[in-house]
C-alpha cells in the first residue's frame, strides 16, 4: 500500500498554513488551518498522515521583495525535516 503524503500550503492571504491530501484539504479535528506548519506536521502525525518536507507558497509575487526576506508577510520559507 502506498503511503499517504500530503502537501503542505502556505495560505498567503490567510496568513496560515494547510495541507493537501488527494487534491483535498487535510482535516483533523475541525481544523483545516494551521497558525504553523510545525503545527499541522504533528497532527498529520497523529492520524498517520506523512507531510512532504516542500511547501507551496500561495502569496503574490509581484513585489520587489524576494519571498524569504518578509516573514511578516506569512509564510516563512524552512526546510521541515521528518524525524528520525
Amino acid at each position: 500500500m502506498a503511503a499517504r503524503v500530503a502537501r503542505i500550503v502556505c495560505m498567503g492571504k490567510l496568513g496560515g498554513y494547510s495541507a493537501l491530501l488527494g487534491g483535498r484539504m487535510l482535516e483533523v479535528d475541525g481544523r483545516m488551518l494551521w497558525p504553523s506548519a510545525a503545527a499541522l506536521i504533528m497532527d498529520a502525525h497523529r492520524i498517520g498522515v506523512e507531510v512532504s518536507t516542500h511547501v507551496i507558497d500561495t502569496r503574490t509575487i509581484g513585489t520587489d521583495t524576494p519571498l524569504n526576506a518578509a516573514p511578516e508577510l506569512g509564510c516563512h520559507q524552512t526546510d521541515y525535516r521528518r524525524a528520525a
